[in-house]
């Protein structure tokens, strides 16, 4: 257990620089292990075991990163203050710290699991279920497991400060975001295919509190790629450095599709001989319809199936052992989700997110976020793809935050952000999507804390 007096000692030593981290009597790898890997890898889900990783703690002791049965999990807590003080008090379209000037418990997390062995020669299996409680939960749903296909709550309630009509939901819920078998077969470099509920290996930034530097999440995050997938998914090893991702989903954060209509997810990754370059070009392509429901946008949009297509591009390069710099560009497209006159055209969406993450020792990290977001077509953000009914649609954000580690099971993560749009409408009274669809900016200031156990 963590006591309360060996943290202040080690918080004293970290704070004014007495050694590194280990000097104060604790280690800084298990807090930030999975966070480490996604900034050499590329990303920290899906084909992650392609190199392997060093797991958090487990309530049994240890680590889990073998194949052995583990449960472990973490606490994430915070308040992000936002001096417009919106009347909705939220700091839309921020999302997962969307709540301005109130406590957010986003994350008690559990997690059960049996991670296979990926460096043997025999076959192996394991699996893993995720279960979320909080205020998060809501941006990680799937239409038929926590929400029915109209939008309304299965076991979370029908009532509350989220959503609208058949859609309310309450501000904390619970969330099956995982829950998948594994199987490890000895082919190649090593072949690992995933079945069931899974988080899209799409993108840099994750739903996992610990495996993000910053407390706020990226439009792209939110908006342009697939928050979880449901279906299996093949990680192939080709060669020490290379691995390619073939599978097949039910769509974008979808457990049971109505449609019946299966999309195709595919990728390659690459690390370099030294691990400090790795780069991850993944594509998902379906008939997976509108965006999912749960997301703070002004209207619905289109309520048929269209084919949506989207590629995200990761790029990290560890400048030095210190300096480390990942890059990320989007292009999505969905078919017929325009109304232009009488008629269906296609949307797009793309952007470029961009991260520089400095080590200054082992208890403390400095961190930049510079993200351009374009919603062409105004059928992400607002959900709102009429022509003419909207104009702007770039989003910009700048984010600077630090990461203190005073315990191997503490991260503390204050930020501040600075977001501005030239998104607005005329016709339906919008003078910008923040402040409650009244203003063109907004500054938020932000700190959470996680505890992982």
């Amino acid at each position: 257990m963590l006591r309360l007096s060996q943290l202040f000692s080690v918080a004293i030593c970290c704070a004014f620089g007495l050694g590194t981290f280990a000097s104060c009597g604790q280690g800084s790898e298990t807090a930030a292990a999975e966070r480490d890997f996604a900034e050499q890898a590329a990303f920290s889900n899906g084909p992650l075991e392609v190199w392997g990783q060093d797991a958090a703690p487990t309530l049994f002791g240890g680590s889990n990163n073998n194949s052995t049965f583990g449960i472990r999990g973490w606490l994430s807590q915070g308040v992000t203050a936002n001096p417009d003080d919106p009347i909705n008090r939220e700091n839309s379209p921020v999302t997962f710290n969307d709540r301005a000037n109130e406590y957010q418990m986003n994350q008690l997390y559990l997690i059960a699991e049996r991670n296979v062995a990926t460096d043997g020669c025999s076959w192996d299996i394991g699996g893993r279920v995720d279960v979320l409680y909080g205020t998060d939960y809501y941006f990680t749903t799937a239409t038929g497991m926590e929400t029915r296909s109209d939008g309304s709550q299965h076991w979370n309630g029908a009532s509350g400060p989220r959503g609208a009509g058949p859609g309310a939901a309450p501000l904390y819920g619970l969330s099956l975001p995982q829950a998948y078998a594994e199987i490890y077969a000895p082919y190649l470099n090593g072949i690992t295919l995933r079945a069931g509920h899974f988080y899209s290996p799409l993108g840099y930034e994750r739903a996992a509190s610990p495996e993000n530097f910053f407390y706020s999440h990226s439009y792209a995050r939110q908006y342009a790629i697939p928050m979880t997938l449901t279906g299996a998914m093949a990680t192939v090893r080709l060669t020490p450095q290379t691995a390619v991702i073939l599978g097949g989903t039910l769509g974008w954060n979808s457990w049971d599709s109505a449609r019946d209509q299966w999309g195709v997810l595919g990728g390659f990754v690459w690390q370099s001989c030294d691990e400090r370059t790795a780069a991850s070009l993944v594509v998902h392509t379906g008939d997976d319809g509108p965006p999912n429901v749960n997301t703070p946008g002004f209207f619905a949009g289109p309520s048929t199936p269209d084919n949506v297509t989207v590629a995200s591009l990761v790029l990290s390069q560890r400048v030095s052992d210190e300096l480390r710099y990942v890059f990320q560009h989007d292009f999505g497209v969905e078919q017929d989700a325009e109304l232009v006159g009488a008629s269906l055209n296609a949307a797009k969406w793309y952007g470029i997110s961009q991260y520089i993450m400095y080590d200054l020792n082992s208890c403390w990290s400095f961190a930049m976020r510079f993200e351009w977001f374009r919603d062409q077509d105004h059928a992400r953000v607002l959900n709102v793809p009429i022509q003419g009914t909207v104009s702007g649609g770039n989003y910009y954000g700048l984010t600077a935050g630090i990461n203190w580690t005073p315990h191997e099971s503490l991260v503390i993560r204050p930020e501040i952000r600075y977001d501005w749009s030239d998104t607005e409408s005329t016709a339906l009274n919008i003078g910008g999507p923040y402040d409650f669809f009244s203003d063109d900016d907004q500054v938020t200031l932000a700190f959470d804390a996680i505890l992982l156990f």
